[in-house]
């Protein structure tokens, strides 16, 4: 079957990763999901608070458990669940404990559906998970209810890059530097950003001109001074970074860029005093500590170095090369068997990266087959990949649509089936699985398929526009057109209504 109007057949996606602070319902008593409640469950929810504070997640976690069971419509204790195990999931990925976060934050939006701060939780874990395009959906609502919010925005510019859509995401993260100034990884993503994409002549002129119509922007002129660093123009870029300082002596982000500046000149003590002006003002970012880590080994400081990396590495314990400089300071204090341990733990973080690196590599090969109908190619592709990694499900969902377009439906629901086992939930295998069935006759598995879809991204659209369709062409006229109305106040779906 070919869906008029739904766009794409197939809708491809990537993966990605993005880390985000932790917020716990009770910090701010002005906020929604900090109202107090009543009795033992505000005991429960309290203590539970307490013990995420002091990082006793696991406490915690139980804790906001026990007072769902007393109050199972507790929109702050279902949120403060999700953020709780979205934490304990950062340091250690959990398939399960995700998809009971995720599920923890759709209840609660259920519940309260303008508490702002669960979108933004929601979107992490969505692509922890690699729903991307739930993803997208959620920090897009994440803008909508907070449109101030510079994390909001910040998420949605690096969702967006991470689906190419490059221009667009570099508005999103100059947007969050402008709510605030110094919010430190929204610069971090924006000069992630103009090295991945390159043509750095285009950012300067760009930026160039900008500094010229407000001259008096200390942010502005950071990075401007930073994007001159990564041209080779460094005494051009020390110059405008200290223009950024002069104007504001505190911004974090310009003494961070004037510090990583003055390394690369070999100006090691500025560097050192630069870098830890930074890292002081900004105590939470592990990448501002991890560059005066490393500054400080070479440099002699082996306790301080060590002391410093083991606070990034409690920020985020998935940081490889944090764990590598750590092993090399153990190692400086004949602490062998803690450099060994630290080691290992970076072989495993680098391999596993490579592993990633591997499966995006063979992810796009296969798409790029699936996009021109070489459904044979295809089919051979995902048979090297499923030997590689025989547990992936984009990889078994890619078989099964290879094995759809070459006609064996049969087949292709067992790997659509298999593919849900092993990323339950999945909505864009939840779409695609409702394409499959649907071109195969089962109408009713299919509409079955595009509610799972909805039931877990309600936005998304295409899946809006094949309900419709389904629905008005299995006879069911009034729910197709309320699917229809949907599905085009989204702009997913042109179909003409049926009479």
């Amino acid at each position: 079957m070919s869906w008029h109007g739904c766009g794409q057949r197939w809708k491809w996606w990537g993966l990605g990763l993005m880390l985000a602070a932790m917020r716990l319902a009770g910090q701010s008593a002005g906020s929604p999901a900090a109202r107090p409640a009543a009795g033992r469950v505000a005991a429960q929810e309290l203590a539970g608070v307490q013990l995420a504070r002091r990082g006793r997640l696991e406490p915690a976690r139980k804790a906001f458990l026990a007072a769902l069971q007393l109050a199972p419509n507790d929109a702050a204790a279902w949120y403060n669940l999700g953020v709780t195990d979205e934490a304990i999931t950062q340091a250690l990925p959990q398939p399960q404990l995700e998809a009971e976060g995720i599920h923890a934050l759709r209840r609660a939006l259920e519940l309260n559906p303008r508490l702002a701060a669960a979108y933004q939780h929601l979107g992490v874990l969505y692509q922890r998970a690699g729903w991307i395009p739930a993803a997208l959906t959620t920090f897009s609502q994440a803008v909508k209810q907070a449109p101030k919010s510079a994390l909001a925005w910040d998420n949605l510019g690096a969702v967006q890059e991470k689906l190419g859509h490059s221009k667009m995401a570099q508005s999103y993260f100059e947007r969050a530097i402008r709510i605030r100034p110094d919010f430190i990884r929204a610069h971090l993503n924006l000069m992630a950003a103009a090295s991945r994409q390159g043509h750095l002549s285009h950012w300067l002129a760009d930026y160039q001109k900008r500094v010229r119509q407000s001259p008096h922007d200390p942010a502005l002129r950071s990075d401007y001074g930073m994007l001159l660093a990564m041209a080779g123009r460094r005494a051009m870029a020390i110059a405008e970074l200290h223009q950024a300082l002069q104007r504001s002596p505190h911004l974090t982000i310009a003494l961070y860029w004037l510090g990583e500046v003055e390394r690369a000149q070999g100006h090691m003590q500025r560097a050192l005093r630069l870098l830890q002006a930074s890292a002081e003002q900004a105590p939470r970012q592990a990448g501002i500590l991890l560059k005066y880590g490393e500054i400080l080994l070479p440099l002699g400081h082996t306790k301080k170095a060590a002391q410093i990396l083991r606070h990034c590495l409690a920020l985020n314990q998935n940081n490889s090369r944090a764990h590598y400089l750590l092993g090399q300071a153990y190692l400086r204090s004949g602490r062998r068997t803690a450099a060994k341990a630290q080691f290992q733990a970076a072989t495993r973080l680098n391999n596993h990266a490579l592993l990633e690196q591997k499966e995006a590599a063979w992810g796009v090969r296969i798409q790029r087959e699936l996009r021109q109908h070489a459904s044979a190619q295809a089919l051979a592709l995902t048979a090297q990949a499923l030997r590689r990694d025989p547990h992936s499900a984009r990889f078994t969902e890619y078989r099964a649509i290879a094995l759809t377009e070459l006609g064996h439906a049969s087949q292709a629901r067992i790997d659509f089936t298999q593919a849900l086992r092993l990323s339950a939930g999945d909505p864009e295998i939840h779409f695609n699985f409702g394409i499959a069935l649907w071109q195969a006759g089962h109408a009713a598995a299919a509409i079955q398929q595009f509610r799972d879809t909805l039931r877990v991204e309600p936005d998304h659209g295409p899946a809006h526009c094949a309900l419709a369709l389904a629905l008005l062409r299995s006879g069911q006229r009034r729910q197709g057109r309320r699917e229809l109305r949907q599905a085009r106040a989204l702009g997913a779906c042109r179909a003409p209504v049926a009479p």
